[in-house]
């Protein structure tokens, strides 16, 4: 992983708040600077990732 965990906080905050707004998983990477990979890796990796991205997309 590159970039501090600081850094991915900040980055996970921005897409969930894009995944929130537009629905599109896509989109809210490209909004957070990653690609759509990228958050799809930290999703598998990480269960308290994986419900706040159900929660934004449920919330869209």
């Amino acid at each position: 992983m590159r970039g501090t965990k600081g850094d991915r906080t900040r980055e996970n905050q921005r897409f969930l708040k894009a995944l929130r707004r537009t629905a599109n998983v896509t989109l809210a990477a490209e909004e957070a600077g990653q690609t759509r990979k990228t958050f799809q890796k930290r999703r598998a990796r990480n269960p308290d990732f994986a419900s706040q991205w159900d929660a934004a997309l449920a919330y869209a």
